[in-house]
């Protein structure tokens, strides 16, 4: 008797946290962008506001990604106009912020993971959309490598950013050193 009671005790508890999870769901991307924005509104702190644009930027890129996918395409492409601005806008704020970043990194950082990530966001988006999209998603992904660049060259002055391969490369195979011809 005891166990069944304790059994039908847990059950009960079970139901109630499973229904109070589903009403604290998380707030969908509308309301998280609407609070994004009010933050960054209101926001002095540069390095803080460049992380909170940071964020915002990549929410409108995935937005974009699922306008694009849903048939909107001018939303989309309005939409990724949107995430370029706000990641400019960040490196615009760390930059006004004087802050020397190789000291530093915090904000620094988190945009460059930020541009690392939508990159490749970006480079897989360029195999799915047109042809004759393809130019300006190339773009949005190349002005994306570019400030990429220039956080690298702020985070590590005096080293120079690593290349990226170029695609014509990537198919060929790396030469070894047995092929080389003996002298």
């Amino acid at each position: 008797m005891n166990l069944r009671a304790a059994a039908v005790g847990a059950l009960s508890l079970a139901l109630m946290l499973a229904v109070g999870a589903g009403a604290a769901s998380p707030p969908g991307p509308r309301e998280r962008e609407s609070e994004l924005v009010s933050k960054i509104a209101r926001e002095k702190n540069l390095i803080k506001k460049a992380k909170l644009e940071t964020k915002l930027g990549r929410l409108k890129m995935q937005r974009a990604f699922e306008a694009y996918d849903e048939g909107h395409f001018d939303e989309c492409w309005k939409l990724l106009d949107e995430y370029w601005a706000q990641m400019n806008d960040a490196w615009s704020d760390l930059v006004a912020s004087g802050r020397v970043a190789a000291k530093k990194p915090n904000g620094f950082k988190q945009l460059d993971i930020a541009l690392r990530e939508s990159r490749r966001d970006l480079r897989d988006f360029e195999t799915r959309v047109g042809y004759e999209e393809r130019q300006a998603a190339e773009k949005i992904r190349i002005q994306t490598e570019n400030l990429r660049a220039r956080v690298l060259v702020a985070l590590f002055p005096g080293s120079v950013p690593p290349k990226e391969k170029d695609d014509a490369d990537a198919g060929k195979p790396p030469r070894s050193k047995s092929s080389r011809r003996p002298q």
